[in-house]
């Protein structure tokens, strides 16, 4: 993920690598990549966030903020309710329901692990689970990397995880 930057203000923080931007002057930049400055603008990866999440805690919020001029994801952290769906495993149908109750696809995700730090392996591997798995178990530690860049929260997947749990 890059953030277009505009003389030491983040003005977008979830552009897609090798895309199309426009910028707010009116002029694009395809494809968008990390490094390319013109005219007070620059791209930029975000920097994960690379703090532990406190036991007992999850992610609430992710936010991206310059830290030493380098756009970085920076995480609010919530209790962990007690019905958090870890005992429901959803099948394959369930899950892609759930995706679709955040407005998500499959593709999303998939987009969305492209972005992830990770080598290329173990994004061939995210995706195959992500596709290819008969169940999906909510507190795989996927699922909370992938929430910021899907610019969605714990609660609402929790809240999508535990309408999908019903449908047979």
């Amino acid at each position: 993920m890059l953030a277009l930057i505009e003389n030491d203000t983040i003005v977008n923080h979830s552009i897609l690598e090798g895309k199309k931007v426009r910028l707010p002057n009116g002029d694009f930049v395809i494809p968008a990549k990390h490094g390319w400055a013109r005219d007070g603008f620059q791209l930029r990866t975000v920097l994960p966030n690379l703090q532990e999440t406190p036991e007992g805690k999850r992610v609430s919020t992710t936010t991206t903020t310059l830290i030493d001029g380098e756009p970085t994801s920076v995480c609010t952290y919530e209790d962990i309710p007690d019905d958090v769906p870890t005992d429901f495993p959803l099948n394959k149908v369930q899950f892609k329901a759930a995706l679709q109750f955040i407005g998500l696809t499959v593709g999303d995700v998939h987009t969305a692990i492209d972005q992830l730090p990770i080598t290329d392996l173990e994004k061939t591997i995210a995706k195959l689970k992500v596709t290819d798995s008969d169940l999906y178990r909510r507190d795989n530690a996927l699922f909370a990397a992938l929430a910021a860049p899907m610019g969605v929260t714990g609660a609402e997947i929790d809240a999508a995880w535990l309408q999908a749990k019903d449908i047979h």
